[in-house]
């Protein structure tokens, strides 16, 4: 999600069942491929699907990523905290 977010920043989720989403916000999913992943919001279809994108050009695609039941979704991203330390 550069230059959004990089490695190893710390994000704050918003949380919800019943949680409404737009296009453009940002969002943490557990892809049943990929693990867990930041994408940012393209499209959302009639049946609650939802397509995400990547602000970095060489990220995954929404074709890589494919539709995303909401079952997957863990939270909006409502606040970046700041990054965690490396190990040097």
């Amino acid at each position: 999600m550069e230059p959004a977010f990089y490695q190893n920043d710390v994000v704050l989720l918003f949380m919800h069942k019943r949680m409404s989403l737009k296009s453009g916000q940002c969002v943490v999913i557990n892809h049943s491929y990929y693990g867990p992943l930041i994408k940012r919001v393209h499209s959302i279809d009639p049946s609650g699907c939802f397509f995400l994108i990547s602000d970095h050009p060489a990220g995954l695609s929404h074709e890589d990523i494919g539709a995303c039941e909401p079952s997957q979704l863990i939270g909006r991203v409502w606040f970046r905290l700041g990054r965690l330390p490396t190990r040097s």
